[in-house]
């Protein structure tokens, strides 16, 4: 992919603008990252957007009935990367960011942050979105490489405790086979 080895972090900020703010002006940061994946990322209320940075590109959830300032997922992406080989793959989530990288063999980059509690209860809905953005990019590349991340809000038994979900915390694994 590009030539090179993608330096990629995970990390969920919890709506801290400061906190992501610092990250993105360190030096090591953009010396040592080419992207971040971030869930609930700060938003700027009064300028009307997340953070942003001259040495990196933000993506966020796009779609007609998204509210940015409700999105719960960005991509940063090192300017450095030909911004010619990166499509924003539409999606009808405020929790999904998904890129295509074009270059040599086409990579999709899925950033997720999955809600622990969805008001109506339909726990799927994000997975069943992501399910429905793989699909598509599938049927257009015959070979597509999958960097899938996130904050997934899913417990496993040895750690979560009797709090931990049994029965989901496997679904982001069916979409590695």
């Amino acid at each position: 992919m590009l030539g090179q080895t993608l330096r990629v972090t995970n990390w969920n900020s919890n709506r801290s603008t400061i906190f992501l703010e610092a990250f993105l002006n360190q030096t090591s940061t953009y010396r040592n990252h080419d992207i971040l994946l971030i869930q609930e990322p700060g938003y700027l209320r009064p300028k009307c957007s997340f953070p942003t940075h001259p040495g990196w590109n933000i993506f966020t959830p796009e779609g007609r009935d998204i509210n940015p300032a409700t999105a719960r997922a960005a991509t940063y992406i090192k300017k450095d990367i030909d911004p010619s080989t990166i499509s924003q793959v539409p999606s009808s989530s405020k929790d999904l960011v998904c890129l295509l990288l074009t270059a040599d063999t086409p990579t999709l980059i899925v950033n997720v942050y999955n809600q622990p509690n969805q008001p109506d209860g339909d726990h799927g809905r994000t997975l069943r979105e992501l399910d429905s953005v793989i699909q598509r990019v599938k049927a257009e590349h015959s070979s597509v490489d999958l960097l899938l991340a996130g904050d997934w809000n899913l417990h496993h038994p040895l750690w979560g405790g009797t709090e931990a979900a049994q029965a989901r915390w496997m679904e982001p694994i069916s979409y590695c086979q």
